[in-house]
Protein backbone atom coordinates (compact mmCIF):
# COMPACT_ATOMS: atom_id res chain seq x y z
CA UNK A 1 0.00 0.00 0.00
CA UNK A 2 1.14 3.55 -0.64
CA UNK A 3 0.24 6.82 1.02
CA UNK A 4 0.93 10.39 -0.13
CA UNK A 5 1.48 13.31 2.21
CA UNK A 6 -1.16 16.01 1.74
CA UNK A 7 -0.04 18.37 4.50
CA UNK A 8 -1.90 21.33 5.91
CA UNK A 9 -3.45 22.08 9.27
CA UNK A 10 -1.08 21.18 12.09
CA UNK A 11 1.16 19.23 9.66
CA UNK A 12 1.55 16.45 12.21
CA UNK A 13 2.67 13.20 10.60
CA UNK A 14 0.35 11.38 13.04
CA UNK A 15 -2.72 13.17 11.62
CA UNK A 16 -4.60 10.60 9.54
CA UNK A 17 -6.35 13.34 7.54
CA UNK A 18 -3.04 14.55 6.14
CA UNK A 19 -2.21 11.28 4.37
CA UNK A 20 -4.02 9.90 1.35
CA UNK A 21 -4.44 6.53 3.12
CA UNK A 22 -4.51 7.43 6.79
CA UNK A 23 -1.85 7.11 9.45
CA UNK A 24 1.29 5.28 8.21
CA UNK A 25 1.66 1.63 9.09
CA UNK A 26 4.78 -0.50 8.81
CA UNK A 27 5.54 -1.69 5.30
CA UNK A 28 3.87 1.19 3.44
CA UNK A 29 5.39 3.26 0.64
CA UNK A 30 5.23 6.85 1.81
CA UNK A 31 5.83 9.82 -0.47
CA UNK A 32 5.79 13.59 -0.64
CA UNK A 33 5.14 14.78 -4.17
CA UNK A 34 3.80 17.75 -6.04
CA UNK A 35 0.36 17.59 -7.61
CA UNK A 36 -2.28 19.83 -9.11
CA UNK A 37 -4.00 20.26 -5.76
CA UNK A 38 -0.82 20.06 -3.67
CA UNK A 39 2.02 21.94 -5.38
CA UNK A 40 4.01 22.43 -2.17
CA UNK A 41 6.25 23.35 -0.56
CA UNK A 42 5.34 21.01 2.28
CA UNK A 43 5.92 20.88 6.02
CA UNK A 44 5.84 17.73 8.15
CA UNK A 45 6.12 17.61 11.93
CA UNK A 46 7.39 14.22 13.11
CA UNK A 47 7.26 12.81 16.63
CA UNK A 48 8.50 9.44 17.84
CA UNK A 49 7.72 6.65 15.39
CA UNK A 50 4.96 8.51 13.51
CA UNK A 51 6.27 7.14 10.21
CA UNK A 52 6.22 3.51 11.40
CA UNK A 53 9.77 2.91 10.18
CA UNK A 54 8.80 3.46 6.54
CA UNK A 55 11.00 5.34 4.07
CA UNK A 56 9.58 8.61 2.78
CA UNK A 57 10.27 9.25 -0.91
CA UNK A 58 10.56 13.01 -1.40
CA UNK A 59 9.88 14.44 -4.86
CA UNK A 60 8.98 17.96 -3.77
CA UNK A 61 10.18 20.71 -1.45
CA UNK A 62 9.83 19.47 2.13
CA UNK A 63 10.72 20.79 5.58
CA UNK A 64 10.51 18.12 8.25
CA UNK A 65 10.64 19.20 11.89
CA UNK A 66 11.51 16.37 14.24
CA UNK A 67 10.76 16.48 17.95
CA UNK A 68 13.22 14.84 20.34
CA UNK A 69 13.66 11.08 19.90
CA UNK A 70 11.91 11.00 16.53
CA UNK A 71 12.76 8.56 13.72
CA UNK A 72 12.73 9.31 10.00
CA UNK A 73 14.17 7.84 6.80
CA UNK A 74 14.01 9.81 3.56
CA UNK A 75 15.11 9.40 -0.06
CA UNK A 76 15.24 12.70 -1.93
CA UNK A 77 15.30 12.24 -5.70
CA UNK A 78 14.91 14.26 -8.88
CA UNK A 79 15.69 17.79 -9.96
CA UNK A 80 13.95 20.66 -8.20
CA UNK A 81 13.47 18.55 -5.09
CA UNK A 82 14.91 19.34 -1.69
CA UNK A 83 14.39 18.17 1.86
CA UNK A 84 15.37 20.01 5.02
CA UNK A 85 15.29 18.04 8.26
CA UNK A 86 15.49 19.95 11.53
CA UNK A 87 16.58 17.68 14.39
CA UNK A 88 15.99 18.49 18.05
CA UNK A 89 18.24 15.96 19.81
CA UNK A 90 18.00 12.23 20.35
CA UNK A 91 16.69 11.76 16.81
CA UNK A 92 17.58 8.94 14.44
CA UNK A 93 17.53 9.62 10.71
CA UNK A 94 18.65 8.10 7.43
CA UNK A 95 18.80 10.49 4.49
CA UNK A 96 19.90 9.81 0.94
CA UNK A 97 19.88 12.44 -1.80
CA UNK A 98 19.94 11.18 -5.37
CA UNK A 99 19.69 12.20 -9.02
CA UNK A 100 19.73 15.96 -8.65
CA UNK A 101 17.94 16.22 -5.33
CA UNK A 102 19.44 17.91 -2.30
CA UNK A 103 19.16 17.36 1.43
CA UNK A 104 20.00 19.55 4.39
CA UNK A 105 20.05 18.18 7.93
CA UNK A 106 20.26 20.71 10.76
CA UNK A 107 21.19 19.21 14.11
CA UNK A 108 20.78 20.46 17.66
CA UNK A 109 21.98 18.23 20.51
CA UNK A 110 23.13 14.63 19.99
CA UNK A 111 21.67 12.73 17.04
CA UNK A 112 22.29 9.52 15.12
CA UNK A 113 22.28 9.64 11.33
CA UNK A 114 23.34 8.04 8.09
CA UNK A 115 23.72 10.63 5.34
CA UNK A 116 24.42 9.86 1.67
CA UNK A 117 24.40 11.46 -1.76
CA UNK A 118 24.51 9.97 -5.26
CA UNK A 119 24.52 12.42 -8.18
CA UNK A 120 23.30 14.93 -5.62
CA UNK A 121 24.37 16.84 -2.52
CA UNK A 122 23.71 16.53 1.18
CA UNK A 123 24.73 18.96 3.91
CA UNK A 124 24.78 18.49 7.67
CA UNK A 125 24.89 21.63 9.82
CA UNK A 126 25.71 21.18 13.49
CA UNK A 127 24.69 23.75 16.09
CA UNK A 128 27.17 24.70 18.79
CA UNK A 129 27.74 21.68 21.03
CA UNK A 130 25.91 19.27 18.71
CA UNK A 131 27.26 15.76 18.11
CA UNK A 132 26.48 13.82 14.92
CA UNK A 133 27.01 10.09 15.47
CA UNK A 134 26.91 7.93 12.37
CA UNK A 135 28.37 7.76 8.88
CA UNK A 136 28.42 9.60 5.57
CA UNK A 137 28.57 8.30 1.99
CA UNK A 138 29.69 10.30 -1.02
CA UNK A 139 28.53 7.96 -3.78
CA UNK A 140 28.59 8.29 -7.57
CA UNK A 141 29.07 12.03 -8.31
CA UNK A 142 27.64 12.78 -4.88
CA UNK A 143 28.94 15.27 -2.35
CA UNK A 144 28.39 15.30 1.42
CA UNK A 145 29.41 18.23 3.62
CA UNK A 146 29.46 18.25 7.43
CA UNK A 147 29.72 21.72 8.97
CA UNK A 148 30.43 22.39 12.62
CA UNK A 149 28.99 25.23 14.65
CA UNK A 150 31.09 26.57 17.48
CA UNK A 151 33.97 25.02 19.39
CA UNK A 152 32.24 21.94 20.80
CA UNK A 153 30.37 20.42 17.85
CA UNK A 154 31.76 17.17 16.45
CA UNK A 155 31.22 14.26 14.06
CA UNK A 156 31.47 10.88 15.78
CA UNK A 157 32.23 8.66 12.79
CA UNK A 158 31.38 5.33 14.38
CA UNK A 159 31.28 3.09 11.32
CA UNK A 160 32.45 3.06 7.72
CA UNK A 161 32.14 6.39 5.91
CA UNK A 162 32.94 6.20 2.19
CA UNK A 163 33.93 8.35 -0.78
CA UNK A 164 33.40 6.23 -3.86
CA UNK A 165 34.07 6.39 -7.59
CA UNK A 166 33.47 8.10 -9.78
CA UNK A 167 33.38 11.57 -8.30
CA UNK A 168 32.17 10.86 -4.77
CA UNK A 169 33.41 13.46 -2.32
CA UNK A 170 33.13 14.58 1.28
CA UNK A 171 34.05 17.77 3.09
CA UNK A 172 34.37 17.35 6.85
CA UNK A 173 34.46 20.83 8.35
CA UNK A 174 34.14 19.77 11.98
CA UNK A 175 36.27 17.85 14.49
CA UNK A 176 36.05 14.07 14.07
CA UNK A 177 35.88 11.97 17.24
CA UNK A 178 35.19 8.34 18.13
CA UNK A 179 36.38 5.16 16.41
CA UNK A 180 35.64 4.54 12.75
CA UNK A 181 36.89 4.22 9.18
CA UNK A 182 36.93 6.56 6.21
CA UNK A 183 37.19 4.48 3.03
CA UNK A 184 38.41 6.22 -0.13
CA UNK A 185 37.60 4.11 -3.18
CA UNK A 186 37.91 6.48 -6.12
CA UNK A 187 36.57 9.59 -4.41
CA UNK A 188 38.10 12.31 -2.28
CA UNK A 189 37.76 13.57 1.28
CA UNK A 190 38.77 16.94 2.72
CA UNK A 191 39.43 17.13 6.46
CA UNK A 192 39.36 20.76 7.56
CA UNK A 193 39.50 20.29 11.32
CA UNK A 194 41.01 17.92 13.91
CA UNK A 195 40.68 14.15 13.46
CA UNK A 196 41.06 11.87 16.47
CA UNK A 197 43.57 9.00 16.92
CA UNK A 198 40.96 6.23 16.79
CA UNK A 199 39.94 7.07 13.24
CA UNK A 200 41.56 5.38 10.24
CA UNK A 201 41.61 6.22 6.55
CA UNK A 202 41.80 3.35 4.07
CA UNK A 203 42.79 4.50 0.56
CA UNK A 204 42.13 2.09 -2.31
CA UNK A 205 42.56 4.92 -4.77
CA UNK A 206 41.57 8.56 -4.74
CA UNK A 207 42.71 11.46 -2.57
CA UNK A 208 42.46 13.09 0.82
CA UNK A 209 43.31 16.66 1.79
CA UNK A 210 44.40 17.40 5.36
CA UNK A 211 44.07 21.09 6.13
CA UNK A 212 45.18 20.93 9.76
CA UNK A 213 48.04 18.37 9.83
CA UNK A 214 49.04 19.21 13.40
CA UNK A 215 45.63 18.01 14.66
CA UNK A 216 45.25 15.08 12.28
CA UNK A 217 45.93 12.02 14.45
CA UNK A 218 44.24 9.32 12.37
CA UNK A 219 46.18 6.51 10.70
CA UNK A 220 46.29 6.29 6.90
CA UNK A 221 46.69 3.07 4.94
CA UNK A 222 47.53 2.94 1.24
CA UNK A 223 45.87 -0.30 0.18
CA UNK A 224 45.23 -0.13 -3.54
CA UNK A 225 46.53 1.76 -6.55
CA UNK A 226 46.91 5.44 -7.32
CA UNK A 227 46.31 7.64 -4.30
CA UNK A 228 47.35 11.08 -3.11
CA UNK A 229 47.52 12.78 0.30
CA UNK A 230 47.76 16.55 0.54
CA UNK A 231 49.10 18.23 3.70
CA UNK A 232 48.53 21.98 4.06
CA UNK A 233 50.90 24.48 5.71
CA UNK A 234 54.06 22.59 4.78
CA UNK A 235 55.93 25.37 2.94
CA UNK A 236 58.98 24.90 5.18
CA UNK A 237 59.34 21.16 4.46
CA UNK A 238 62.73 20.20 2.99
CA UNK A 239 63.10 16.46 3.71
CA UNK A 240 61.28 13.42 5.08
CA UNK A 241 61.87 10.12 6.83
CA UNK A 242 59.74 6.98 6.97
CA UNK A 243 60.27 4.38 9.64
CA UNK A 244 58.08 2.04 11.71
CA UNK A 245 54.88 3.32 10.12
CA UNK A 246 55.58 6.98 10.80
CA UNK A 247 56.17 9.51 8.05
CA UNK A 248 58.04 12.48 9.51
CA UNK A 249 58.23 15.76 7.62
CA UNK A 250 61.33 17.81 8.40
CA UNK A 251 62.37 21.43 8.16
CA UNK A 252 66.08 21.57 8.79
CA UNK A 253 66.60 19.45 11.90
CA UNK A 254 63.06 19.84 13.24
CA UNK A 255 60.06 17.59 12.61
CA UNK A 256 57.15 19.79 11.58
CA UNK A 257 54.62 17.02 11.04
CA UNK A 258 54.22 13.29 11.62
CA UNK A 259 51.71 11.09 9.79
CA UNK A 260 50.85 7.52 10.77
CA UNK A 261 51.16 5.79 7.40
CA UNK A 262 51.06 2.17 6.26
CA UNK A 263 51.90 1.21 2.68
CA UNK A 264 49.92 -1.88 1.73
CA UNK A 265 49.52 -0.76 -1.87
CA UNK A 266 49.06 -3.13 -4.78
CA UNK A 267 52.17 -4.97 -6.00
CA UNK A 268 54.74 -2.61 -7.44
CA UNK A 269 53.33 0.55 -5.90
CA UNK A 270 55.36 2.76 -3.62
CA UNK A 271 55.03 6.38 -2.65
CA UNK A 272 57.07 9.56 -2.77
CA UNK A 273 56.88 12.89 -1.00
CA UNK A 274 56.83 15.82 -3.40
CA UNK A 275 58.29 19.25 -2.57
CA UNK A 276 55.80 21.85 -1.30
CA UNK A 277 53.64 23.49 -3.93
CA UNK A 278 53.44 27.24 -4.41
CA UNK A 279 50.57 27.33 -1.91
CA UNK A 280 52.57 25.43 0.72
CA UNK A 281 50.85 22.07 0.34
CA UNK A 282 52.90 18.88 0.39
CA UNK A 283 51.76 15.92 -1.72
CA UNK A 284 52.33 12.27 -0.88
CA UNK A 285 51.73 10.34 -4.09
CA UNK A 286 51.72 6.63 -4.90
CA UNK A 287 53.89 5.62 -7.84
CA UNK A 288 54.54 2.43 -9.77
CA UNK A 289 57.68 1.27 -11.60
CA UNK A 290 57.76 2.47 -15.18
CA UNK A 291 55.80 5.64 -14.51
CA UNK A 292 57.26 9.12 -14.78
CA UNK A 293 58.01 10.21 -11.24
CA UNK A 294 57.55 13.78 -10.09
CA UNK A 295 60.37 15.37 -8.15
CA UNK A 296 60.75 14.15 -4.57
CA UNK A 297 61.95 15.67 -1.35
CA UNK A 298 65.21 14.09 -0.18
CA UNK A 299 65.19 11.68 2.71
CA UNK A 300 66.37 13.22 5.96
CA UNK A 301 70.01 12.50 6.68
Amino acid sequence: MSSVWLGGGNNHASNSKLWSNGVPVAGESLSVETGTNSPGPFTMNVSGNDLAGDIVSVAAILTANLSTHAVMAANVTGGQTAATLNLSGGDTVSVNAGFGGSATVNMVGNNTATIGANRASATVNLASGAIFTGTILGGYAGHVTVNGGGMCSSFNNNGNSEADAPGGSETVNVAVIGKGIFAVDGGNISFLKAVGPNQSVNMEYGSIAIYDPADFHASVTLSGGLAQISLSNMAAADSYSFENGLLDIWSGNSIIDALKLTNNSAAGYGFLVEPPTGTGSLLITTVTPGSTFPASLPTHA
